[in-house]
């Protein structure tokens, strides 16, 4: 199933049914999309354990985040 639909499904629930800020939104629909384009992926059945975890270890090692940016992207995504 196409990621993009998956991802406009998870923010409508997550605010209307949730109720999270605006803000929270945008942080899920940017961290979902540098996630996609990273990894260049466009359906759910494309992820799997070891591209979610190299993802996360090329943020941290080539990317620079700091431990505060590892964790809110990893909160996002889980």
């Amino acid at each position: 199933m196409d990621i993009q639909i998956l991802s406009m499904r998870f923010r409508d629930y997550s605010k209307y049914i949730r109720n999270v800020s605006q803000d929270t939104i945008i942080r899920y629909q940017r961290v979902i999309n540098l996630f996609c384009n990273n990894l260049k992926i466009t359906e759910i059945e494309e992820i799997n354990d070891v591209k979610a975890r190299n993802f996360f270890i090329e943020g941290r090692t080539n990317r620079n985040w700091k431990s505060a940016t590892y964790i809110s992207y990893h909160n996002t995504l889980n």
